[in-house]
């Protein structure tokens, strides 16, 4: 009866000891990220870094190289599909006076990714900032989607990133520092009529981006960055018209890569463009799907794709 009551007491102690030990902990580092939300934070050096950008060769992929480049990193790495988008950006890079080279390497080849990954550690040197960037989106309604585009479309938006983490993180953690990248979408956090498989891969890659960011906790110089950016005024996005567009402007590829570059030089763990979104993104959680409804009504977002949707029917 002694030792029951000795390890109960045992027991409530430990308890009440790791309780306040984590109640202490979350007060801490909420604190202290809010306060590093209202100061500037200290910008680190790229000067060491070999950085890989997939998707490189053009949008927000080739201004990420531009606005990398114009911090004198070690090396650039650019891969595509195409040579000439690639061996344009590649040129624009170098003039500003930084060692890049370019891969035509197609992110869906789980083996090609792997064998230039070691071409690349061969010739060049471990990559210690990953930025997965290559995308492609494809407005269709989930039941009359084909399954080509569905798995073109995972392929590419997700599955890819899992194997550039194979290919490159273990060489991060050999070297006990990093950086990951990963360019997903606000629609890898909320969903869009019409655009059920992109909201599908960007869903997948933010899952995969947090639990890699647990898997590597261990490692505390390997860092990593999730980027979750409102409409871009692209090609890809062409189709995307909401009711009041000058409410919400389309995001320029300049400012995301902007804003991408300082959230890595920053070591923000999640970037949210623009900073409205911030605001919106809580307010699902905190109201009723009945109670959005109206408002995502009033902006149009429930028939952004109509248009698309639309002349697809049309040519089927």
């Amino acid at each position: 009866m002694e030792s029951d009551s000795s390890y109960v007491l045992w027991e409530c102690c430990r308890f009440t000891f790791l309780l306040i030990s984590t109640v202490f902990k979350v007060f801490y580092y909420t604190l202290k990220t809010l306060v590093l939300k209202i100061f500037p934070r200290r910008e680190k050096s790229v000067a060491d870094d070999v950085i890989l950008i997939t998707g490189g060769g053009r949008g927000i992929g080739r201004q990420m190289a531009l606005t990398f480049s114009k911090l004198r990193p070690k090396h650039i790495i650019l891969w595509g599909r195409k040579e000439e988008p690639l061996q344009k950006t590649r040129e624009d890079v170098q003039s500003h006076g930084v060692s890049c080279s370019y891969f035509v390497c197609d992110v869906c080849d789980r083996e090609l990714v792997y064998k230039t990954g070691e071409e690349i550690k061969n010739s060049i040197g471990d990559v210690t900032i990953l930025v997965n960037n290559a995308g492609i989106f494809n407005g269709a309604l989930v039941l009359n989607d084909t399954e080509e585009n569905i798995q073109k479309t995972f392929a590419i938006n997700a599955l890819a990133h899992i194997w550039a983490y194979k290919a490159f993180v273990p060489g991060m953690i050999s070297q006990g520092r990093g950086h990951i990248v990963t360019i997903s979408s606000m629609l890898g956090i909320m969903s869009l009529r019409g655009a059920s498989s992109y909201c599908g891969s960007k869903f997948m890659t933010t899952g995969i981006s947090e639990a890699l960011h647990l898997e590597l906790q261990e490692y505390p110089k390997i860092h990593l960055t999730s980027v979750h950016s409102y409409q871009v005024q692209n090609d890809m996005f062409q189709d995307l018209k909401l009711r009041f567009p000058w409410l919400i402007p389309p995001l320029s590829e300049e400012y995301v890569a902007k804003a991408t570059v300082r959230a890595v030089l920053c070591n923000e763990k999640i970037i949210m463009m623009p900073r409205i979104m911030y605001m919106l993104v809580p307010c699902l959680s905190i109201f009723p799907a009945k109670a959005m409804a109206p408002l995502f009504r009033f902006l149009g977002v429930d028939s952004a794709l109509d248009s698309l949707l639309v002349q697809k029917q049309k040519k089927e």
